[in-house]
């Protein structure tokens, strides 16, 4: 806390009284950081005019910018596994915007990316597949292994499964 409080100006006893434990300081960084990821994520699909394309810039940023930001930097990537294990509000709420994004995209998929689920149910299928691409934990457990599959060889594999075929 002393750390933190020399870094922006303030005393101890002013951060303290912000937050009440380091862990409420690393939540509230990880919110911060959060909101960085969803913005991009926002971006990327509003760059797209078809509902394939937005779901593959969706999950290609995702994988990068997650990589970007919580693989290259050691005290982040144990931030951020502190906040999944204690499932703080940040991380599910930024999993809520993920799935909610996706979701957005089936509903102008004009039934193109549901094959027979309701788009909440598609919505959910899609991220748990997607789930290897942007949980940070995950990405850097795949990125330790040998064979790699490509981040982009993946996201071509599922955006070909669901798209519809004529």
């Amino acid at each position: 806390m002393g750390d933190i409080a020399q870094a922006c100006g303030f005393s101890a006893s002013n951060v303290h009284r912000l937050f009440k434990t380091k862990s409420a300081v690393n939540e509230a960084i990880a919110a911060r950081l959060v909101s960085r990821l969803e913005g991009a994520a926002i971006q990327a699909v509003e760059q797209e005019t078809t509902a394939p394309e937005k779901l593959r810039l969706l999950l290609k940023t995702l994988h990068s910018e997650t990589r970007q930001l919580w693989l290259n930097d050691a005290n982040l990537f144990a931030m951020v596994s502190a906040g999944i294990e204690e499932n703080w509000l940040a991380i599910r709420a930024y999993k809520s915007k993920i799935r909610f994004l996706i979701e957005q995209i089936i509903l102008l998929s004009d039934g193109e990316l549901i094959h027979g689920n309701t788009p909440s149910a598609a919505a959910e299928i899609i991220y748990q597949c997607g789930i290897r691409l942007f949980h940070p934990l995950i990405i850097a457990e795949f990125e330790e292994q040998e064979p790699q599959i490509k981040a982009d060889e993946m996201i071509e594999f599922l955006v070909s499964l669901l798209e519809k075929k004529e």
